[in-house]
Protein backbone atom coordinates (compact mmCIF):
# COMPACT_ATOMS: atom_id res chain seq x y z
CA UNK A 1 0.00 0.00 0.00
CA UNK A 2 1.45 3.42 -0.95
CA UNK A 3 3.17 5.25 1.89
CA UNK A 4 1.34 8.53 1.19
CA UNK A 5 -2.03 6.85 1.81
CA UNK A 6 -0.77 5.31 5.06
CA UNK A 7 0.56 8.70 6.23
CA UNK A 8 -2.75 10.37 5.43
CA UNK A 9 -4.75 7.79 7.37
CA UNK A 10 -2.46 7.96 10.40
CA UNK A 11 -2.37 11.76 10.49
CA UNK A 12 -6.03 12.53 9.76
CA UNK A 13 -8.42 9.59 10.19
CA UNK A 14 -7.27 7.24 12.93
CA UNK A 15 -8.63 7.71 16.45
CA UNK A 16 -6.56 7.53 19.63
CA UNK A 17 -4.97 4.12 20.24
CA UNK A 18 -5.92 2.90 16.77
CA UNK A 19 -3.46 1.52 14.25
CA UNK A 20 -3.49 0.03 10.76
CA UNK A 21 -3.28 -3.74 10.54
CA UNK A 22 -0.84 -3.73 7.61
CA UNK A 23 -0.65 -7.53 7.44
CA UNK A 24 -4.38 -7.89 6.67
CA UNK A 25 -4.79 -5.13 4.09
CA UNK A 26 -6.79 -6.53 1.14
CA UNK A 27 -5.88 -5.19 -2.30
CA UNK A 28 -8.60 -5.19 -4.98
CA UNK A 29 -8.40 -4.09 -8.61
CA UNK A 30 -9.12 -0.43 -7.89
CA UNK A 31 -9.15 -0.14 -4.12
CA UNK A 32 -7.76 -1.25 -0.75
CA UNK A 33 -9.69 -2.60 2.24
CA UNK A 34 -7.75 -1.46 5.29
CA UNK A 35 -8.54 -2.93 8.75
CA UNK A 36 -8.04 -0.77 11.83
CA UNK A 37 -7.30 -2.36 15.20
CA UNK A 38 -7.07 -1.18 18.78
CA UNK A 39 -4.60 -2.77 21.15
CA UNK A 40 -4.58 -2.95 24.92
CA UNK A 41 -2.21 -4.79 27.24
CA UNK A 42 -4.25 -7.99 26.80
CA UNK A 43 -6.40 -7.61 23.71
CA UNK A 44 -6.24 -6.84 20.03
CA UNK A 45 -9.60 -5.94 18.50
CA UNK A 46 -10.69 -5.01 14.97
CA UNK A 47 -12.67 -1.76 15.21
CA UNK A 48 -13.15 -0.59 11.61
CA UNK A 49 -12.47 -1.15 7.92
CA UNK A 50 -11.56 1.66 5.52
CA UNK A 51 -12.22 1.23 1.80
CA UNK A 52 -9.85 3.43 -0.16
CA UNK A 53 -9.44 4.00 -3.89
CA UNK A 54 -5.99 3.58 -5.38
CA UNK A 55 -5.94 6.99 -7.05
CA UNK A 56 -4.44 9.79 -4.94
CA UNK A 57 -3.87 12.70 -7.34
CA UNK A 58 -6.66 15.01 -8.56
CA UNK A 59 -6.74 14.99 -12.36
CA UNK A 60 -9.88 17.12 -12.68
CA UNK A 61 -11.98 19.58 -10.71
CA UNK A 62 -13.33 18.07 -7.52
CA UNK A 63 -17.08 17.35 -7.51
CA UNK A 64 -18.72 20.50 -6.13
CA UNK A 65 -20.94 18.44 -3.83
CA UNK A 66 -17.91 16.86 -2.14
CA UNK A 67 -16.08 20.16 -1.75
CA UNK A 68 -19.11 21.48 0.12
CA UNK A 69 -19.77 18.39 2.23
CA UNK A 70 -16.19 17.54 3.24
CA UNK A 71 -14.37 20.70 4.41
CA UNK A 72 -11.91 18.66 6.49
CA UNK A 73 -10.82 15.02 7.03
CA UNK A 74 -12.62 14.95 10.39
CA UNK A 75 -16.05 15.41 8.82
CA UNK A 76 -18.24 12.32 8.47
CA UNK A 77 -21.12 12.11 6.01
CA UNK A 78 -23.73 9.49 5.06
CA UNK A 79 -24.04 8.93 1.32
CA UNK A 80 -26.46 6.63 -0.49
CA UNK A 81 -24.72 3.91 -2.45
CA UNK A 82 -24.68 4.59 -6.21
CA UNK A 83 -22.44 4.33 -9.23
CA UNK A 84 -21.46 7.96 -8.70
CA UNK A 85 -20.46 7.37 -5.08
CA UNK A 86 -18.45 4.31 -6.07
CA UNK A 87 -16.68 6.34 -8.77
CA UNK A 88 -15.81 8.98 -6.17
CA UNK A 89 -14.43 6.28 -3.89
CA UNK A 90 -12.43 4.64 -6.70
CA UNK A 91 -10.89 8.01 -7.66
CA UNK A 92 -9.83 8.71 -4.08
CA UNK A 93 -12.17 11.65 -3.46
CA UNK A 94 -13.79 9.87 -0.51
CA UNK A 95 -13.11 6.96 1.86
CA UNK A 96 -15.75 4.61 3.22
CA UNK A 97 -15.45 3.90 6.92
CA UNK A 98 -17.29 0.97 8.54
CA UNK A 99 -17.19 0.81 12.35
CA UNK A 100 -17.84 -2.49 14.21
CA UNK A 101 -19.38 -3.51 17.50
CA UNK A 102 -17.11 -5.29 19.99
CA UNK A 103 -17.87 -8.62 18.29
CA UNK A 104 -15.74 -7.30 15.34
CA UNK A 105 -18.43 -8.38 12.82
CA UNK A 106 -21.74 -6.57 13.21
CA UNK A 107 -21.73 -3.03 11.82
CA UNK A 108 -22.10 -0.20 14.29
CA UNK A 109 -21.91 2.70 11.80
CA UNK A 110 -21.04 3.40 8.18
CA UNK A 111 -20.09 6.77 6.75
CA UNK A 112 -17.71 8.51 4.36
CA UNK A 113 -14.67 10.69 4.98
CA UNK A 114 -12.48 12.95 2.88
CA UNK A 115 -10.08 10.96 0.70
CA UNK A 116 -6.45 11.80 -0.06
CA UNK A 117 -7.33 13.00 -3.57
CA UNK A 118 -9.85 15.53 -2.21
CA UNK A 119 -7.47 16.51 0.59
CA UNK A 120 -4.70 17.32 -1.89
CA UNK A 121 -7.16 19.19 -4.10
CA UNK A 122 -8.37 21.31 -1.17
CA UNK A 123 -4.84 22.03 0.00
CA UNK A 124 -3.84 23.21 -3.48
CA UNK A 125 -6.93 25.41 -3.70
CA UNK A 126 -6.11 26.92 -0.30
CA UNK A 127 -2.50 27.50 -1.34
CA UNK A 128 -3.58 29.17 -4.58
CA UNK A 129 -6.11 31.35 -2.78
CA UNK A 130 -3.51 32.31 -0.19
CA UNK A 131 -1.08 33.26 -2.93
CA UNK A 132 -3.75 35.36 -4.64
CA UNK A 133 -4.40 37.17 -1.36
CA UNK A 134 -0.69 37.89 -0.92
CA UNK A 135 -0.52 39.25 -4.47
CA UNK A 136 -3.56 41.45 -3.83
CA UNK A 137 -1.91 42.81 -0.68
CA UNK A 138 1.28 43.40 -2.63
CA UNK A 139 -0.62 45.45 -5.21
CA UNK A 140 -2.23 47.49 -2.45
CA UNK A 141 1.16 48.06 -0.83
CA UNK A 142 2.55 49.41 -4.12
CA UNK A 143 -0.41 51.78 -4.46
CA UNK A 144 -0.03 52.90 -0.84
CA UNK A 145 3.69 53.56 -1.20
CA UNK A 146 2.99 55.55 -4.38
CA UNK A 147 0.38 57.58 -2.50
CA UNK A 148 2.80 58.33 0.33
CA UNK A 149 5.70 59.16 -1.98
CA UNK A 150 3.91 61.00 -4.77
CA UNK A 151 0.74 62.36 -3.24
CA UNK A 152 -1.78 59.81 -4.60
CA UNK A 153 -1.78 56.56 -6.54
CA UNK A 154 -3.78 58.24 -9.35
CA UNK A 155 -2.80 61.93 -9.44
CA UNK A 156 -5.52 64.58 -9.62
CA UNK A 157 -5.44 68.26 -10.47
CA UNK A 158 -4.63 69.73 -7.05
CA UNK A 159 -7.21 71.95 -5.35
CA UNK A 160 -6.63 74.04 -2.23
CA UNK A 161 -7.66 72.40 1.02
CA UNK A 162 -8.34 74.26 4.27
CA UNK A 163 -5.30 74.89 6.43
CA UNK A 164 -7.20 73.47 9.39
CA UNK A 165 -7.30 70.09 7.65
CA UNK A 166 -3.53 69.69 7.42
CA UNK A 167 -3.04 68.15 10.91
CA UNK A 168 -5.79 65.60 10.18
CA UNK A 169 -4.26 64.76 6.80
CA UNK A 170 -0.85 64.37 8.40
CA UNK A 171 -2.28 62.00 11.02
CA UNK A 172 -4.11 60.12 8.27
CA UNK A 173 -0.94 59.64 6.24
CA UNK A 174 0.89 58.48 9.36
CA UNK A 175 -1.85 55.85 9.66
CA UNK A 176 -1.29 54.78 6.05
CA UNK A 177 2.44 54.54 6.72
CA UNK A 178 1.75 52.29 9.71
CA UNK A 179 -0.48 50.09 7.58
CA UNK A 180 2.13 49.95 4.82
CA UNK A 181 4.77 48.87 7.33
CA UNK A 182 2.41 46.26 8.78
CA UNK A 183 1.64 45.04 5.27
CA UNK A 184 5.33 44.63 4.45
CA UNK A 185 5.84 42.60 7.62
CA UNK A 186 2.76 40.50 6.88
CA UNK A 187 3.98 39.72 3.37
CA UNK A 188 7.37 38.67 4.73
CA UNK A 189 5.56 36.30 7.12
CA UNK A 190 3.26 35.17 4.28
CA UNK A 191 0.24 36.39 6.28
CA UNK A 192 -2.86 38.12 4.94
CA UNK A 193 -4.20 40.33 7.74
CA UNK A 194 -2.84 43.84 8.32
CA UNK A 195 -5.81 45.84 9.60
CA UNK A 196 -5.46 48.27 12.50
CA UNK A 197 -5.53 46.45 15.83
CA UNK A 198 -8.62 48.34 17.02
CA UNK A 199 -10.76 47.14 14.11
CA UNK A 200 -12.90 44.01 13.94
CA UNK A 201 -10.68 40.99 13.43
CA UNK A 202 -13.51 38.88 12.02
CA UNK A 203 -13.81 40.79 8.74
CA UNK A 204 -13.29 38.45 5.76
CA UNK A 205 -10.16 39.10 3.76
CA UNK A 206 -12.10 40.61 0.84
CA UNK A 207 -13.64 43.17 3.19
CA UNK A 208 -10.28 43.95 4.79
CA UNK A 209 -8.72 44.49 1.37
CA UNK A 210 -11.63 46.66 0.23
CA UNK A 211 -11.23 48.79 3.36
CA UNK A 212 -7.52 49.26 2.66
CA UNK A 213 -8.39 50.53 -0.82
CA UNK A 214 -11.10 52.72 0.72
CA UNK A 215 -8.46 54.35 2.93
CA UNK A 216 -6.32 55.13 -0.12
CA UNK A 217 -9.33 56.46 -2.00
CA UNK A 218 -10.24 58.83 0.84
CA UNK A 219 -6.63 60.00 1.17
CA UNK A 220 -6.53 60.75 -2.55
CA UNK A 221 -9.46 63.18 -2.24
CA UNK A 222 -8.78 64.58 1.24
CA UNK A 223 -5.34 65.83 0.17
CA UNK A 224 -6.50 67.48 -3.06
CA UNK A 225 -10.11 68.65 -2.76
CA UNK A 226 -11.78 71.08 -0.38
CA UNK A 227 -14.84 68.84 -0.20
CA UNK A 228 -16.07 65.61 -1.74
CA UNK A 229 -19.10 63.34 -1.42
CA UNK A 230 -19.42 59.61 -0.86
CA UNK A 231 -19.90 58.64 -4.50
CA UNK A 232 -16.71 60.41 -5.55
CA UNK A 233 -14.58 58.19 -3.33
CA UNK A 234 -15.01 55.04 -5.42
CA UNK A 235 -15.57 56.81 -8.75
CA UNK A 236 -12.30 58.76 -8.69
CA UNK A 237 -10.25 55.90 -7.28
CA UNK A 238 -11.37 53.16 -9.65
CA UNK A 239 -12.17 55.27 -12.76
CA UNK A 240 -14.50 52.67 -14.21
CA UNK A 241 -18.21 52.12 -14.71
CA UNK A 242 -19.69 51.22 -11.34
CA UNK A 243 -16.69 52.53 -9.43
CA UNK A 244 -18.87 54.92 -7.45
CA UNK A 245 -20.68 51.90 -5.96
CA UNK A 246 -17.58 49.88 -5.03
CA UNK A 247 -17.73 50.73 -1.33
CA UNK A 248 -21.52 51.03 -0.95
CA UNK A 249 -21.95 47.54 0.52
CA UNK A 250 -19.78 48.42 3.52
CA UNK A 251 -20.54 52.13 3.80
CA UNK A 252 -21.56 52.19 7.45
CA UNK A 253 -18.79 49.85 8.63
CA UNK A 254 -16.07 51.62 6.65
CA UNK A 255 -17.02 55.10 7.88
CA UNK A 256 -17.23 53.89 11.48
CA UNK A 257 -13.84 52.16 11.17
CA UNK A 258 -12.29 55.23 9.54
CA UNK A 259 -13.46 57.47 12.38
CA UNK A 260 -12.35 54.89 14.93
CA UNK A 261 -8.72 54.81 13.83
CA UNK A 262 -8.59 58.50 12.90
CA UNK A 263 -10.27 59.54 16.16
CA UNK A 264 -12.08 62.26 14.24
CA UNK A 265 -15.24 62.46 12.13
CA UNK A 266 -14.94 61.74 8.41
CA UNK A 267 -16.11 65.32 7.77
CA UNK A 268 -12.77 66.55 9.10
CA UNK A 269 -11.18 65.12 5.93
CA UNK A 270 -13.61 67.00 3.67
CA UNK A 271 -16.33 64.37 3.25
CA UNK A 272 -19.63 66.18 2.87
CA UNK A 273 -22.04 65.34 5.67
CA UNK A 274 -24.57 62.73 4.63
CA UNK A 275 -27.12 63.95 7.13
CA UNK A 276 -25.71 61.88 9.99
CA UNK A 277 -24.84 63.75 13.16
CA UNK A 278 -23.82 61.81 16.25
CA UNK A 279 -25.11 63.47 19.43
CA UNK A 280 -23.16 63.35 22.69
CA UNK A 281 -25.34 63.76 25.77
CA UNK A 282 -23.99 65.08 29.05
CA UNK A 283 -24.86 67.10 32.11
CA UNK A 284 -22.67 69.43 34.11
CA UNK A 285 -20.16 72.19 33.62
CA UNK A 286 -18.30 72.19 30.28
CA UNK A 287 -16.99 74.89 28.01
CA UNK A 288 -15.41 75.26 24.59
CA UNK A 289 -14.33 78.22 22.50
CA UNK A 290 -17.78 78.66 20.98
CA UNK A 291 -20.10 77.10 23.58
CA UNK A 292 -20.55 77.06 27.35
CA UNK A 293 -22.72 74.72 29.39
CA UNK A 294 -23.64 74.94 33.06
CA UNK A 295 -25.33 72.74 35.65
CA UNK A 296 -29.02 72.15 35.14
CA UNK A 297 -30.46 69.89 32.48
CA UNK A 298 -29.19 67.31 30.01
CA UNK A 299 -27.14 69.01 27.30
CA UNK A 300 -26.05 67.72 23.90
CA UNK A 301 -23.15 68.48 21.62
CA UNK A 302 -22.17 66.62 18.42
CA UNK A 303 -19.18 64.80 17.02
CA UNK A 304 -18.76 67.68 14.53
CA UNK A 305 -18.62 70.27 17.32
CA UNK A 306 -16.09 68.19 19.26
CA UNK A 307 -13.90 68.00 16.15
CA UNK A 308 -14.05 71.75 15.51
CA UNK A 309 -13.73 72.90 19.13
CA UNK A 310 -11.73 72.08 22.26
CA UNK A 311 -13.67 71.44 25.44
CA UNK A 312 -12.67 71.56 29.10
CA UNK A 313 -14.40 71.47 32.48
CA UNK A 314 -13.90 72.77 35.99
CA UNK A 315 -15.42 69.58 37.43
CA UNK A 316 -13.46 67.34 39.79
CA UNK A 317 -15.33 64.10 39.08
CA UNK A 318 -16.08 62.76 35.59
CA UNK A 319 -18.77 60.07 35.33
CA UNK A 320 -18.72 57.96 32.17
CA UNK A 321 -21.97 55.99 31.98
CA UNK A 322 -23.25 53.53 29.39
CA UNK A 323 -26.97 54.31 29.44
CA UNK A 324 -28.88 57.54 28.96
CA UNK A 325 -31.25 56.67 31.80
CA UNK A 326 -28.43 57.04 34.34
CA UNK A 327 -27.41 60.37 32.83
CA UNK A 328 -31.01 61.62 32.93
CA UNK A 329 -31.46 60.53 36.55
CA UNK A 330 -28.30 62.29 37.67
CA UNK A 331 -29.34 65.47 35.85
CA UNK A 332 -32.81 65.24 37.45
CA UNK A 333 -31.24 65.28 40.91
CA UNK A 334 -30.43 68.95 40.34
CA UNK A 335 -28.38 69.43 43.53
CA UNK A 336 -26.15 66.40 43.06
CA UNK A 337 -23.91 67.51 40.19
CA UNK A 338 -23.11 71.04 41.47
CA UNK A 339 -22.80 69.82 45.09
CA UNK A 340 -20.19 67.25 44.09
CA UNK A 341 -18.74 69.28 41.20
CA UNK A 342 -19.37 66.40 38.80
CA UNK A 343 -19.74 66.09 35.03
CA UNK A 344 -21.53 63.04 33.60
CA UNK A 345 -21.28 61.86 29.96
CA UNK A 346 -23.42 59.13 28.43
CA UNK A 347 -22.01 56.96 25.63
CA UNK A 348 -25.39 55.50 24.63
CA UNK A 349 -24.18 51.90 24.48
CA UNK A 350 -21.23 52.49 22.12
CA UNK A 351 -18.05 54.53 22.43
CA UNK A 352 -17.86 56.44 19.15
CA UNK A 353 -15.13 58.71 17.80
CA UNK A 354 -16.92 61.79 19.15
CA UNK A 355 -17.01 60.35 22.67
CA UNK A 356 -13.33 59.43 22.45
CA UNK A 357 -12.31 62.87 21.32
CA UNK A 358 -14.41 64.68 23.94
CA UNK A 359 -13.14 62.51 26.80
CA UNK A 360 -9.53 62.98 25.69
CA UNK A 361 -10.03 66.76 25.42
CA UNK A 362 -11.50 66.97 28.91
CA UNK A 363 -8.74 64.88 30.46
CA UNK A 364 -6.04 66.87 28.66
CA UNK A 365 -7.37 70.39 29.21
CA UNK A 366 -9.04 70.14 32.63
CA UNK A 367 -6.51 70.26 35.50
CA UNK A 368 -9.36 70.19 38.02
CA UNK A 369 -10.30 66.59 37.13
CA UNK A 370 -9.00 64.16 39.71
CA UNK A 371 -11.33 61.18 39.41
CA UNK A 372 -13.14 59.20 36.70
CA UNK A 373 -16.01 56.87 37.57
CA UNK A 374 -16.91 54.27 34.91
CA UNK A 375 -20.40 52.80 35.20
CA UNK A 376 -21.75 50.29 32.66
CA UNK A 377 -24.11 47.30 32.52
CA UNK A 378 -22.68 44.15 34.09
CA UNK A 379 -22.67 42.05 30.91
CA UNK A 380 -20.14 41.32 28.16
CA UNK A 381 -21.01 44.46 26.17
CA UNK A 382 -20.75 46.58 29.31
CA UNK A 383 -17.37 45.09 30.12
CA UNK A 384 -16.13 45.89 26.60
CA UNK A 385 -17.32 49.50 26.93
CA UNK A 386 -15.71 49.77 30.37
CA UNK A 387 -12.36 48.57 29.01
CA UNK A 388 -12.55 50.96 26.04
CA UNK A 389 -13.22 53.88 28.41
CA UNK A 390 -10.42 52.78 30.73
CA UNK A 391 -7.90 52.68 27.87
CA UNK A 392 -8.84 56.29 27.09
CA UNK A 393 -8.42 57.37 30.69
CA UNK A 394 -5.38 55.25 31.59
CA UNK A 395 -2.65 57.60 30.26
CA UNK A 396 -3.92 60.51 32.40
CA UNK A 397 -3.09 61.18 36.08
CA UNK A 398 -6.56 60.63 37.53
CA UNK A 399 -8.00 58.05 39.88
CA UNK A 400 -10.28 55.51 38.16
CA UNK A 401 -13.18 53.66 39.75
CA UNK A 402 -15.57 51.07 38.28
CA UNK A 403 -19.09 50.92 39.67
CA UNK A 404 -20.70 47.52 40.24
CA UNK A 405 -23.81 46.47 42.17
CA UNK A 406 -22.92 46.93 45.84
CA UNK A 407 -19.22 47.39 45.06
CA UNK A 408 -16.61 49.84 43.78
CA UNK A 409 -13.45 48.52 42.12
CA UNK A 410 -10.22 50.51 42.09
CA UNK A 411 -8.18 48.47 39.58
CA UNK A 412 -8.96 46.94 36.21
CA UNK A 413 -7.98 43.48 37.48
CA UNK A 414 -10.35 43.71 40.44
CA UNK A 415 -13.15 44.93 38.18
CA UNK A 416 -12.50 42.21 35.58
CA UNK A 417 -12.59 39.46 38.21
CA UNK A 418 -15.74 40.85 39.83
CA UNK A 419 -17.49 41.18 36.46
CA UNK A 420 -16.68 37.63 35.46
CA UNK A 421 -18.19 36.37 38.72
CA UNK A 422 -21.29 38.51 38.22
CA UNK A 423 -21.80 37.34 34.64
CA UNK A 424 -21.50 33.70 35.69
CA UNK A 425 -24.57 34.22 37.83
CA UNK A 426 -26.66 36.79 35.95
CA UNK A 427 -26.07 39.76 33.67
CA UNK A 428 -27.80 43.05 34.52
CA UNK A 429 -28.30 46.65 33.54
CA UNK A 430 -27.31 49.90 35.24
CA UNK A 431 -30.96 50.85 35.64
CA UNK A 432 -31.49 47.91 38.00
CA UNK A 433 -29.29 49.51 40.64
CA UNK A 434 -29.48 53.26 39.99
CA UNK A 435 -29.36 54.18 43.65
CA UNK A 436 -29.49 57.90 44.38
CA UNK A 437 -27.44 60.94 45.45
CA UNK A 438 -26.53 59.44 48.82
CA UNK A 439 -25.18 56.26 47.22
CA UNK A 440 -23.43 58.19 44.43
CA UNK A 441 -21.64 60.40 46.97
CA UNK A 442 -20.49 57.29 48.82
CA UNK A 443 -18.92 56.00 45.58
CA UNK A 444 -17.22 59.35 44.93
CA UNK A 445 -15.65 59.54 48.37
CA UNK A 446 -14.75 55.86 48.80
CA UNK A 447 -10.98 55.91 49.43
CA UNK A 448 -8.41 53.90 47.54
CA UNK A 449 -7.70 50.70 49.50
CA UNK A 450 -4.24 50.25 51.00
CA UNK A 451 -2.00 47.99 48.91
Amino acid sequence: MPADILDYLQNHLLLANEEIDTLDIMEQTDRFDVPLIRRTARTRRKVATLTIGKKTEPVSLAPAELVKQFPSPRVKRSLKGSDEVYAWLRDGWIIREVRYHPDEKSVQAEHYRMGLTLYRYQERVKKRQHQEKLEALGHWLQACQAALNNGSPQPLQPSPVPESRQPVIQRYQELLQQLATACQSALLRQECSVLHSSLPVDWPFAKQLSFLHFLLAVDQLAATRPQFDWKEIGAVYYKEIGGSKKFDGHKEDFLAALEEILEAPAESLGLLSMGTVTPIFFSGNMQGQTARYTFGTVHATTHLAVCADTFSTTAEHLWLVENRAVLTRMAYEDHFLPATNSLVIGVDGQVRSGHRRLIQQLLTHSPSLRQVLIWTDHDEAGMTIAETLYRLVEPHPVQVKWILPHAVCHTWKAYEDAMNMLMENKSGEQEAYLGGPTQWKTWIHQPQPNR
